[in-house]
């Protein structure tokens, strides 16, 4: 429960401080999303929502596979368009 409560106030403090930070408070408010994320997960006790198995161990979840498809896409298209 102790992470519960530290990733809850630190979602709660960045989501405020995203209000106020301007261009910059996009990336603040993704950060808040994913603390407030965890401290969910911690508080119900549900691994699942981290892409955890019930023993803890964590599987590659079709999120992570598409965000590696991507990134090596993206590298490639870099690469081909240094080349031209």
């Amino acid at each position: 429960m102790r992470f519960a409560i530290i990733f809850g106030i630190y979602g709660v403090a960045l989501g405020a401080v995203a209000t106020a930070a301007g261009a910059f408070g996009a990336v603040l408010a993704w950060t808040a999303a994913s603390c407030l994320l965890v401290a969910t997960a911690y508080a119900t006790d549900r691994p699942r929502l981290l892409g955890k198995q019930d023993d803890g161990t964590q599987r590659l979840g079709a999120v992570q596979r598409a965000a590696f498809v991507e990134f090596v896409a993206r590298r490639s298209a870099a690469a081909q368009g240094s080349r031209a």
